[in-house]
């Protein structure tokens, strides 16, 4: 059971009390021959809420929805998510072979009243290859093909459908490179040619037949980078990569909208990345600076309608720095820190004009992760870490309930102290206690499948 600091019970809506995990691992492994590997592992988790309280409702900004006493059923969850993998390692002269393939399959149910299926299934063979290009150059080629099979579906807990059937179809081929010039240079360039097949079954709701249709399309990224390493204390990079999307097209799918009128093709995301790291006597440094363009960012924006999306595709811009610096004054003594800052922009009418606001389900708050790791013996220590994300005022207090992804980020504190003793082969007992601090005291969360705010207390979350 999940209670907030004055002993209130937290709403089981969305909250993690009441909770049921099991966790069944088990891997094998078997030599074939001096350089040839084979390893099979398999995994069950299943994790359900059995709750004897139900949510009630609050005075946003005043009073927390709290858990009472109800034999309502509160069933929210995993109740299976199965995965296998099968990998292969060989070498075959200079050349490293790799093979992996995989399964998962998964029910998970949430809101109490929905339930997603999913199960993906693949492949990927993988070859390295190293070249000497000269007495102080090399050269190796990574490359390969991936295969996925992906199938998809949301229903309600009775096997109505929410969602059509949606299943993905995935093959892909790549080519990467990494080039050692001497002992300072390294640069690195690769190429990714992705065709993707994406079919979509009947969907039947309000008595409206939506019937099913197919969409193919193709996707070529590249990639190249390049790190200059000869002074030790100060060893700049840069990058430029691409990457795609197609976004989460099931949430526009299950309000009725044919394939055809969203056509996710993938969009193309260009990303810019500078910076410099270092080591010093006993400190080390990151800085990274990046920058990301798309002519196509992709959100979502609620309709008239509760629970309703249509497909915004608007060029966006994105952009942030972040710090991470350690510092181990002595022996038993480490210091760290992380910074982040993260911001972006957009132009709704595609006017070459960047100046609307990106809204919270894409940009995160500015982040300060401050850490002690103390060693007290060789068999004992004790990691201290505080973690700060906020604030922000983006967006204005009277918006939260009309637009639920563009709402006044608080200031979560979180403290943690991990301890951890090792004084056997077989077993380490450790403690950690976490501790959460938000300013204001009730802060609030909104969540994309309906129309609602969640203000959240603790661990759990609470529906007004």
């Amino acid at each position: 059971m999940v209670r907030s600091s004055d002993g209130a019970v937290a709403s089981p809506f969305y909250g993690l009390g009441e909770t049921d995990s099991y966790n069944v691992l088990a891997k094998i492994g078997y030599q074939l021959a001096p350089d040839h590997h084979v390893e099979f592992m398999g995994n069950y988790y299943r994790s359900l809420q059995d709750s004897k309280y139900v949510g009630t409702k609050g005075d946003f900004d005043k009073s927390p929805a709290i858990g009472m006493p109800s034999d309502t059923v509160i069933n929210g969850g995993t109740p299976y998510n199965k995965a296998f993998h099968l990998k292969y390692d060989g070498q075959y002269g200079k050349t490293a072979a790799n093979l992996s393939l995989y399964y998962e399959d998964m029910n998970t149910v949430f809101e109490t009243y929905n339930q997603n299926y999913s199960d993906h299934k693949g492949a990927r063979l993988n070859f390295n290859t190293p070249f000497q290009l000269g007495a102080s150059t090399n050269m190796s080629l990574i490359y390969g093909a991936d295969f996925l099979k992906d199938h998809t579906v949301q229903k309600t807990m009775k096997d109505d459908l929410v969602t059509p059937d949606m299943n993905m179809n995935n093959v892909a081929f790549y080519l990467q490179s990494k080039l050692n010039i001497g002992t300072d240079w390294i640069l690195k360039g690769g190429v990714r040619y992705e065709n993707i097949r994406f079919k979509v079954g009947d969907l039947t709701k309000n008595g409206k037949l939506t019937a099913g249709e197919n969409n193919n399309s193709d996707a070529f990224v590249f990639n190249i980078a390049t790190r200059y390493n000869k002074y030790s204390y100060a060893q700049p990079f840069a990058s430029f990569s691409q990457g795609y999307s197609i976004g989460d097209v099931g949430l526009i799918l299950r309000n009725g909208v044919p394939l055809s009128q969203i056509d996710p093709k993938p969009v193309v995301v260009n990303n810019f990345e500078l910076g410099v790291n270092g080591k010093m006597d006993i400190w080390d440094y990151q800085v990274t600076g990046y920058y990301s363009t798309s002519k196509k960012g992709t959100t979502f924006a609620e309709t008239s309608t509760p629970g309703n999306y249509e497909l915004s595709q608007v060029p966006q811009h994105i952009y942030g720095i972040e710090f991470v610096g350690n510092i181990k004054p002595v022996r038993w003594l480490s210091l760290g820190t992380v910074l982040g800052y993260m911001d972006g922009r957009q132009d709704l009418k595609n006017e070459g004009n960047y100046k609307d606001k990106l809204d919270n389900s894409i940009i995160s708050p500015f982040k300060i992760n401050l850490n002690a790791d103390f060693k007290l013996t060789d068999q004992w220590n004790v990691y201290l870490q505080y973690l700060h994300l906020g604030g922000g005022t983006y967006f204005l207090r009277q918006n939260i309930i009309m637009e639920n992804t563009r709402f006044p980020v608080i200031i979560w504190l979180i403290f943690k102290r991990d301890t951890n003793i090792r004084n056997s082969p077989f077993y380490s007992p450790s403690t950690i206690y976490s501790m959460l601090i938000t300013i204001p005291s009730m802060p609030k969360y909104a969540v994309q499948p309906m129309k609602v705010v969640i203000i959240s207390k603790g661990l759990g979350l609470w529906q007004i």
